[in-house]
């Protein structure tokens, strides 16, 4: 299960004594409470929990609706998959790929994908197939990927697509309240409080341009509920004064990471990285 940014935000403000009216919490203490949030969120990515790991289909190309709209905005020689195929521009128009023309190549960060590669979640032996293995189990990946500049080649010929395995790369949020007459670059995070949910943009998004919410332009930002104690303890923690605690929050919030990597070992799956197995 998935838990809403706002619950960590709340819960690190009262266990810092603040009374909390929606809406009111001080710049000062957003920006706080994000940076200790953003260092928790790059160690969980770091440890490679399984509990990150995640199946996606991908192509290996922009996805567009409609050729002649997109025509302005590709150069000759660049690529994209519309309609069910690969296309090539040209000085004239379109030219139809076949696949063995096509470099099947899935890059970490492709644009038009809501979730970006964490380079080191990828086992390159075990990242693509043609098949959804969550569905097929038994499902063997593509033989003879090979990591290449910012992501991973396929061998020809390949397949129109293909599901691939990874964990993610973590995402920087901010609690910093969204504001409607701010441009935000590709990538910047904000924060709703009318809905309690951190956001990230997909692109750059002009003054005046979409608010965060269920489109195109934005992704929300949620975490697993397994997280949210250690999260909510750093996040205090970079709140509370010494008389309030500080340091045994800071404790606290260690010995919760130390129970998660012991349960992920031990139980519920395996911390590759404490194992020291963790590969590419």
């Amino acid at each position: 299960m998935e838990i809403q940014m706002g619950n960590i935000l709340e819960a690190a403000c009262a266990m810092a004594g603040y009374e909390l009216v929606t809406g009111t919490v001080p710049l000062r203490w957003r920006i706080m409470a994000g940076t200790a949030v953003n260092e928790g969120l790059r160690r969980i990515h770091a440890e490679k929990f399984p509990a990150l790991r995640r199946v996606e289909f991908r192509r290996y190309r922009p996805i567009e609706a409609d050729l002649e709209a997109a025509a302005e905005r590709y150069a000759t020689g660049q690529e994209c998959w519309c309609d069910g195929k690969y296309w090539r521009r040209t000085a004239t128009g379109w030219e139809e790929l076949k696949m063995e023309q096509v470099s099947a190549f899935v890059a970490f960060d492709q644009p038009w994908e809501a979730t970006e590669i964490d380079p080191g979640g990828v086992v390159v032996d075990d990242f693509a197939f043609e098949a959804d293995p969550k569905y097929h189990p038994d499902a063997a990946p593509v033989k003879g990927c090979g990591w290449f500049a910012d992501g991973v080649l396929l061998p020809a010929p390949a397949p129109e697509g293909v599901y691939v395995r990874f964990t993610p790369k973590a995402p920087r949020v901010s609690f910093v309240e969204w504001a409607p007459d701010r441009a935000y670059a590709r990538g910047a995070g904000c924060y709703v409080s009318a809905d309690r949910d951190c956001y990230i943009a997909l692109a750059n998004i002009a003054p005046g341009g979409e608010a965060p919410g269920a489109n195109a332009a934005w992704r929300r930002v949620r975490v697993r509920d397994e997280f949210e104690t250690y999260l909510t303890e750093l996040a205090a923690a970079s709140l509370q004064s010494e008389d309030q605690g500080r340091y045994q929050t800071k404790a606290a919030a260690e010995n919760e990471f130390a129970e998660l990597q012991a349960r992920f070992a031990e139980g519920t799956g395996d911390s590759r990285m404490r194992a020291g197995r963790f590969r590419r």
